[in-house]
């Protein structure tokens, strides 16, 4: 009940800006709490099994029938106003000639682990994998093995590699330490989550190879979308 009441209000909620959203509830001292946040930076953590977005935080909450307006929803509305910035992708994609391009490239994504062996990303490159979303430790850190290996497949013109954070939470900053994977051709994901990250990937791969993409453009492209969302300050 909790969860259709948050959503009904999201729905009827004319002040926010358009979007996905997700509505999570929970209990507090016995007590239902609704929150409400923006789709992108959510994630279901598996210590509780409840939605947050932990670079951002939720824009409503509804508790003991009061509604608590977060200062998000001001910061959303100023930001929408620069959607402008972002190509209309879902208009491009519902085409029915390039729709299939879509499900060929989720068809070659791969999700990698630091904490697995690196020769994965080869045996799955030959395999016929070329997109690659790659689970690294804090701000974008991977042991050295793996650094040789993402740095050697970065090289291909044919692949899209994406890092991650396996934390809660961060930004993605390929470039704050020693061991992080500051290459050309590596992108990062910035504060987006993996649930957020896996369809980005797939259109990131399409346009690179289909669109003429750079990789820099692809890190554009999710620069303006977490900005947007009010996971990253500029």
């Amino acid at each position: 009940i909790s969860n259709v009441t948050g959503a009904l209000f999201t729905v009827i909620e004319k002040r926010l800006p358009g979007g996905v959203y997700v509505v999570s509830a929970s209990r507090v001292t016995g007590e239902p709490v609704i929150e409400v946040f923006q789709g992108l930076g959510v994630a279901k953590l598996h210590t509780d099994g409840i939605f947050h977005s932990p670079n951002s935080g939720a824009i409503y909450k509804i508790q003991e029938n009061k509604i608590f307006e977060s200062s998000l929803l001001k910061d959303l509305s100023e930001r929408i106003k620069n959607t402008g910035l972002l190509p209309y992708l879902s208009g491009f994609y519902l085409q029915d000639q390039i729709i299939d391009r879509l499900e060929d490239a989720f068809a070659k994504t791969s999700i990698e682990s630091v904490e697995n062996d690196p020769r994965n990303l080869t045996n799955h490159y030959h395999m016929g994998k070329r997109i690659f979303i790659v689970r690294a430790r804090g701000s974008g850190t991977v042991p050295l093995s793996w650094r040789k290996q993402i740095e050697t497949l970065s090289q291909k013109n044919n692949v899209i590699i994406i890092i991650t954070t396996s934390a809660d939470s961060g930004d993605v900053n390929l470039r704050k330490y020693e061991a992080g994977l500051d290459f050309e051709g590596v992108i990062s994901d910035r504060t987006l989550r993996e649930e957020a990250v896996l369809s980005l990937a797939a259109i990131s791969y399409d346009l690179k190879i289909n669109e003429k993409f750079t990789n820099q453009n692809i890190q554009k492209l999710i620069n303006r979308y977490c900005y947007l969302s009010g996971m990253i300050e500029d």
